[in-house]
C-alpha cells in the first residue's frame, strides 16, 4: 500500500457511513476497524473487515457471493477501491453508490431488521421455488442448482454463526 492519504467510506456498527481520510497504509485500515485485516472483493470495490469477527455485532448483510446468498459482515467496515494493487480514492459515482448501499443494508435500519432474518431467507426462497413451479415451463436447472446451493449455504452461515450456541 501507498502511504499517501486517500479517501474512503467507513461504517461503524449502528452509525451512518461517512466518508474519511486515512494513510494508505496496512496499519491505518487495522486501527480503523479494529484488528487485523480481512478483504472482500465486492463488485468494482473491496470491503475491509477485521478478520476475527464473529463476536462483533452485525453491521451490514450483503449478497458477496456468486450464488447470490446474502450474509452479514460484522464489526466495522471500510469500503476502498483497489486500481493496480493499491487502494486508491474512491470515484464519487462509487461514494453515492456505496454510502446509499450502506445505509439501505445496515443492520441500523429496522426495515432490514425486520426483512433479513432466516425465516425470510426460507420464505424468500420458497416463493423463487413456487414462481418456477407454477410457470407451468420446463424446470430451469440452473436456477434450481443454485437455489439448492443457496440454502445449502443460508443453513452451513447459520450453523458457523451459531456454533458456539449449541
Amino acid at each position: 500500500m501507498s502511504s499517501r492519504e486517500i479517501i474512503v467510506i467507513y461504517k461503524e456498527v449502528g452509525k451512518e457511513p461517512d466518508l474519511v481520510k486515512i494513510r494508505n497504509t496496512k496499519e491505518s485500515f487495522e486501527k480503523l476497524i479494529g484488528g487485523e485485516m480481512e478483504i472482500i472483493p465486492y463488485a468494482d470495490i473491496e470491503i475491509i473487515c477485521r478478520k476475527n469477527r464473529k463476536s462483533l455485532k452485525p453491521n451490514i448483510y450483503l449478497n458477496v457471493t456468486p450464488l447470490k446468498v446474502d450474509f452479514s459482515i460484522r464489526g466495522n467496515v471500510i469500503i476502498a477501491r483497489k486500481e493496480e494493487n493499491q487502494y486508491k480514492t474512491l470515484t464519487k459515482k462509487q461514494v453515492f453508490k456505496y454510502v446509499k448501499l450502506l445505509k439501505e443494508e445496515s443492520f441500523g435500519n429496522k426495515e432490514i431488521l425486520q426483512t433479513r432474518k432466516y425465516t425470510n431467507n426460507n420464505i424468500r426462497i420458497k416463493e423463487d421455488m413456487e414462481k418456477i413451479v407454477s410457470s407451468g415451463d420446463e424446470y430451469n436447472a440452473e436456477e434450481v442448482l443454485k437455489m439448492i446451493l443457496g440454502i445449502q449455504s443460508i443453513i452451513l452461515q447459520f450453523i458457523k454463526e451459531n456454533a458456539d450456541t449449541y
